[in-house]
């Protein structure tokens, strides 16, 4: 069920909420049998600004909860969009989101005897980020647009669990309590069987620029810069300074391009 409005003034807020049941899904086992879903129910909303103005805006959230496992994940976003000139438009769009799952796929391996294993966890996942747009028109036929994006994620898994009877009612049947243990190479281990350490702290940053150069009728040239950077840890925990603090320390890649266009009348 979804619903909008408008209002004289432009306005506007919208809303919305989902129920899922707990259908199978071919794909969770990655290459395994179906497994039986759980249900849950999604909601968001969000409220907007009159984009007719030079500085507009919209906030937004949502949310989810399954019922037979209790999680719940949440996020929202803030978009903020200014036009200094009418030939030039800065947008700012923060985001954040904290995702607890209940039941998050870790691996499959496999024990002595080759037979194959399904892994969960209960992962808690936070991710927060922020996308920067410009775009100024200098002339009719030349123009700079700039993208860029600081990104965070980090996630911790507990409860680990296996799979038992993948099609069973209940939660509490489909799957079988794990308590693993740290092996001599670092990995969990349980019941016979290893997989390695799930847990991640990724960060990365990504800036793309493109001057676009119409220098004869219907031709073009494009100059574009890419700058990425990224890196990833194995420990699961969230310190956003820290991680921050991280990120610009990784290493940098940039690729330059030129693209020519020319147009041949026939």
């Amino acid at each position: 069920m979804n619903f909008s409005a408008q209002l004289l003034s432009y306005w506007g807020f919208y809303g919305g909420v989902e129920r899922g049941a707990g259908a199978l899904n071919t794909g969770s086992l990655r290459g395994g049998p179906a497994i039986r879903g759980t249900a849950y129910t999604n909601a968001w909303g969000g409220v907007y600004s009159d984009g007719r103005k030079r500085l507009s805006g919209e906030l937004s959230f949502h949310g989810n909860r399954e019922g037979q496992t209790g999680a719940t994940s949440w996020g929202s976003s803030l978009y903020l969009s200014w036009r200094p000139t009418t030939s030039a438009t800065f947008s700012l769009s923060p985001f954040y989101s904290r995702d607890r799952s209940g039941w998050q796929f870790v691996a499959r391996p496999q024990d002595d005897a080759g037979v194959r294993h399904y892994v969960y966890g209960d992962l808690d996942q936070r991710t927060v980020g922020m996308s920067v747009r410009m775009s100024q028109t200098f002339t009719p036929t030349l123009s700079l647009q700039l993208y860029a994006q600081p990104f965070i994620s980090a996630g911790s898994f507990t409860d680990y669990l296996q799979v038992a009877d993948p099609r069973a009612k209940r939660f509490s049947d489909r799957f079988q309590p794990l308590t693993p243990t740290r092996n001599d190479d670092g990995d969990f281990e349980a019941n016979g069987v290893a997989w390695g350490d799930p847990n991640f702290d990724y960060r990365a940053f990504n800036l793309n620029a493109v001057l676009r150069w119409e220098y004869r009728l219907g031709s073009t040239m494009y100059f574009a810069w890419s700058h990425s950077r990224d890196g990833a840890v194995d420990d699961g925990t969230f310190r956003l300074w820290h991680d921050t603090n991280a990120l610009f320390g990784y290493k940098p890649t940039n690729v330059f391009l030129v693209k020519v266009n020319w147009w041949v009348s026939l």
